[in-house]
């Protein structure tokens, strides 16, 4: 009875959570006029700041308002390099030469690496050089001009994202032992937190499967070692909890296919190893039997699948082998 009382209580929440998230899955544009600068602590390069014999097109760019990345503090990159860091209702004012210039969304803490989102946008004189930087769940962050259309999500992340899951790619045969050392070495504070994948070595974090694709190493471990894995639906709830705090603070992360997926597993290992008292093996070897009979493919065979060739190498990526910026664009 205890048992079905709480699935129907991590059912019932997990209904919450998936209509509070539907509520806010965009933020909302906001006009320049209304946009408040963006403080001098918050510029990070003021080459773009003052026009000059070359750069004399004004281009103003509006972070956007509401609950989605509202813990999130976003940085624009221009041409690759540093600009502003954008808080909501924020803008910055920067003067561009006429031509097609990168316009990159990242955090402060990964300048160096992938970024969050990367668009192509042609500045020109007689063009509508009003942007907005606009955050949606499930999908990377969009600067587009302040006369698009209103596009409501669901148009996917940036191609490089598969690409840095291969560099972060697991042996499927080591699949036991990755999640087996990170519960036994979680420390007992990020276990409580649910957080028990932190401690994991992030370079053999994901595996590609031809039934489901993406599986996150990290979110199984959590799963699977928390303080309520054991008790159906718990572990379960409490990764759509955290699927719906990312809505604030990481909202191209949150509600994402791979997360379910790996959320599930973890989940289901930490049920079947309570249930069977550890005679069905490890939580580990259990992970390691689900992934199997998903189809997982070799480092080599997913670097093929997804087209990349040679080796692999860190952001920025050579543009004819990993495709275009933007899949929008390119007609994908």
């Amino acid at each position: 009875m205890k048992i079905g009382a709480t699935i129907q209580g991590g059912l019932l929440a997990m209904s919450l959570c998936a209509a509070l998230a539907g509520c806010a899955s965009s933020s909302r544009a906001v006009r320049p006029a209304d946009a408040r600068p963006v403080p001098a602590s918050g510029i990070l390069g003021h080459d773009l700041l003052q026009a000059d014999a070359q750069r004399t097109l004004p281009v103003t760019i509006v972070r956007d308002k509401g609950t989605v990345g509202s813990m999130t503090h976003t940085v624009l990159l221009i041409d690759r390099q540093p600009v502003a860091m954008l808080d909501r209702r924020q803008k910055v004012d920067v003067f561009l030469t006429p031509g097609v210039h990168i316009f990159t969304v990242s955090y402060m803490k990964h300048l160096t690496g992938r970024p969050l989102g990367e668009y192509n946008i042609d500045i020109q004189p007689d063009t509508d050089n009003q942007l907005r930087l606009r955050l949606v769940t499930k999908d990377a962050p969009r600067v587009e001009r302040m006369s698009a259309p209103d596009v409501p999500g669901g148009q996917g992340k940036p191609l490089w994202h598969d690409r840095e899951d291969l560099e972060q790619y697991a042996n499927p045969a080591d699949v036991a032992s990755i999640v087996d050392d990170a519960i036994a070495h979680a420390s007992t504070g990020d276990w409580w937190k649910t957080l028990a994948g932190r401690g994991m070595n992030e370079q053999t974090r994901y595996v590609y499967t031809t039934k489901a694709g993406w599986v996150d190493l990290k979110h199984v471990i959590s799963t699977a070692s928390n303080p309520g894995c054991y008790v159906p639906g718990a572990s379960i709830f409490g990764a759509w909890t955290m699927e719906v705090m990312q809505v604030f603070y990481a909202p191209f992360s949150a509600f994402e296919a791979e997360d379910f997926l790996s959320n599930r597993i973890g989940g289901n290992a930490a049920v079947i190893y309570a249930a069977t008292l550890g005679t069905k093996g490890t939580r580990g070897q259990i992970v390691q039997r689900m992934i199997d009979k998903l189809g997982p493919l070799s480092a080599e065979e997913a670097a093929a699948h997804f087209g990349v060739h040679g080796p692999l190498q860190k952001w920025p990526f050579n543009p004819d082998e990993v495709g275009p910026m933007d899949r929008r664009t390119a007609g994908r």
